[in-house]
């Protein structure tokens, strides 16, 4: 078994990409954002797509760590990058597309029962505007069988 001390293996700059990620967590605040774009554009040069996006989200979560108290925003401002390129942002979008739709199909199913009864109770619209998207989905298929609005209430309260 062989000790190493990070701070002992040189310049970022000047060590494989990987060894020099590790590196990274210990430069000083001051060489950080420096050093950080440094191996961003190297990633970018040298390496593929895939382990492109790896190396940015890295760098990406490292100097988050490093610089807490700054915004996401910031963070990819000092790294010159777009917010696009890191999994955060992709997974928040993708949530927030989902909710989007999940909203939508709840509101399309509201208008649709409105015209069906005329009119719905609050307790019926909350309990339709909470029901998750696999329920919409079978809101939805049901929706034809309902005569009144009792039938709508039962489906309701059968669900878990």
């Amino acid at each position: 078994m062989q000790v190493v001390y990070l701070d002992e293996l040189g310049k970022v700059e000047h060590l494989p990409l990987w060894i020099a990620l590790m590196v990274l967590t210990i430069v000083s605040d001051d060489e950080a954002p420096k050093d950080a774009r440094t191996l961003i554009r190297r990633a970018i040069q040298e390496k593929s797509a895939e382990e492109n996006r790896v190396i940015i989200e890295t760098v990406a979560a490292i100097i988050s760590y490093k610089f807490d108290q700054l915004s996401q925003r910031e963070i990819h401002k000092m790294l010159d990058i777009s917010p696009k390129e890191t999994r955060l942002y992709r997974e928040v979008t993708q949530e927030a597309r989902q909710a989007g739709r999940t909203e939508g199909q709840a509101e399309l199913l509201l208008r649709q029962l409105l015209k069906l009864f005329r009119e719905l109770p609050e307790d019926v619209l909350l309990d339709v505007r909470n029901l998750p998207a696999s329920e919409l989905e079978a809101l939805g298929e049901a929706i034809f069988d309902f005569g009144k609005l009792s039938d709508l209430r039962a489906w309701l309260e059968a669900r878990p």
